[in-house]
């Protein structure tokens, strides 16, 4: 018979290694640690995260004050997410250029489609 020790940590390992989804969680693919396998992470469609990729990704792009105006974010974390989120856990390739004084940024590719 497991101890309740055990019982917990044997739940907490399944919960680890269960694909997850559903309309209002992100989806989650848990690969074993020595699979060459990438963790593939979807933002939720309502999520800010998703806002952000949804500005990043128009034609004309997004400035940083238009992603802060959309997601009620500080500047820095908008920067934060650009970088790790967006850039680092999911792939994409953000540009940016200076348009009429302002810095305008883009995804212009990566994993994701």
């Amino acid at each position: 018979m497991k101890t309740t020790k055990a019982k917990h940590a044997a739940a907490r390992k399944q919960q680890r290694n269960t694909k997850r989804t559903g309309s209002d969680k992100a989806k989650r693919v848990v690969r074993k640690a020595n699979s060459t396998a990438t963790i593939v992470v979807t933002a939720r469609a309502d999520s800010k995260l998703a806002t952000i990729i949804k500005l990043l990704r128009r034609t004309e792009g997004a400035t940083i004050a238009q992603m802060v105006a959309a997601t009620g974010w500080q500047k820095h974390s908008v920067r934060g997410v650009m970088s790790g989120a967006i850039g680092k856990t999911r792939g994409l390739t953000i540009t940016s250029a200076e348009t009429d004084g302002n810095r305008v940024y883009r995804i212009t590719g990566g994993a994701e489609g």
